[in-house]
């Protein structure tokens, strides 16, 4: 059901319909298969609800939230929750640790996780069947603000990745899919606008994920939102202009942006006010076709995209 190739479909709940030969079309269904260094998505995904669950979010971190514009009820389905190592206290419920991202064995042969070592709060990462399948931590202080919770390259751990998040914690069954950069800034653009929005780990991450899953029928109209520092940044105008291309190659519509006029995110420019305009890729790159070619400083991405949009 991960595969695409030979596929009839796609399945309500994500993934591709697969007839087996000779088969009816009637299909059992598996956890997607993972290297033997990282524990199936069906235990991460417990272990993570089950680590929630005994957890909370304390009073710092809820109220940088409801300023943030975020509901009581909306953290609360959210489940973001304040960082604290409750390795012990799951290791006693008989939970199956070894190779769940965060998790690992320290050089005493005891359980540890990455959690020791952070201060801030747990934002659920969830796939398209909104099972919790990595967790980033958004740190109280320093740079980078976001922290995967993972344990790769150590005993017993895995790698995190850096997989695409969907939210729906506003979702109101229609409107377009919005794209943005960070897990909760995609929480934040599902509970302001009422839409599915999903979040990046990185301008550059993801993008042959979000192509799969914009293959979706219900995923005709795109809108991408990442911070407004492409203007200035070449890197992140590059990311922008690649999954511009590639949606426009691989979807059939020409993806739309909103944009605005500062550096910060959508989730600031909310907050400020600021006026935010939604325009189609085609006049993003007319309006700007003058500059976005020495911008990206890749001649191929920029024929590309001439020959694309303009």
């Amino acid at each position: 059901m991960w595969e695409s190739e030979g596929s009839f479909g796609v399945a309500e709940n994500g993934g591709w319909k697969h007839f087996a030969p000779g088969g009816t079309g009637i299909a059992t269904e598996f956890d997607k298969p993972t290297r033997e260094t990282k524990a199936p998505m069906s235990r991460i995904n417990s272990i993570y609800k089950e680590y929630l669950r005994l957890l909370s979010l304390n009073k710092q971190h809820t109220d940088s939230n409801l300023a943030r514009g975020f509901s009581i009820e909306q953290l609360n389905k959210l489940q973001y929750k304040t960082v604290e190592d409750k390795t012990y206290e799951l290791h006693r419920l008989g939970l199956d640790l070894s190779y769940v991202p965060g998790f690992y064995k320290n050089d005493f042969g005891e359980l540890d996780s990455q959690a020791a070592k952070s201060t801030g709060y747990f934002i659920p990462v969830r796939d398209f069947r909104q099972r919790i399948q990595a967790m980033q931590v958004r740190l109280d202080s320093g740079n980078p603000k976001y922290l995967w919770f993972s344990s790769n390259g150590m005993n017993l751990g895995a790698t995190s990745g850096s997989p695409i998040h969907r939210s729906i914690i506003g979702f109101s069954g229609s409107g377009p899919t919005w794209i943005t950069e960070a897990p909760l800034k995609a929480d934040f653009i599902s509970a302001k606008l009422g839409v599915q929005a999903i979040g990046i780990g990185g301008v550059n991450a993801g993008h042959a994920e979000i192509v799969n899953a914009l293959l979706e029928p219900n995923h005709r109209d795109v809108i991408i939102a990442f911070d407004g520092n492409w203007r200035s940044n070449p890197f992140v105008c590059r990311a922008l202009g690649s999954l511009i291309l590639r949606l426009a190659s691989k979807v059939p519509c020409i993806p739309k942006l909103a944009v605005w006029d500062d550096d910060c995110g959508f989730d600031e420019a909310f907050e400020k006010k600021l006026s935010i305009d939604v325009v189609s890729a085609n006049d993003w790159y007319r309006s700007r076709s003058d500059k976005i070619p020495n911008l990206i400083k890749d001649n191929n991405l920029a024929d590309a995209l001439k020959f694309k949009l303009s």
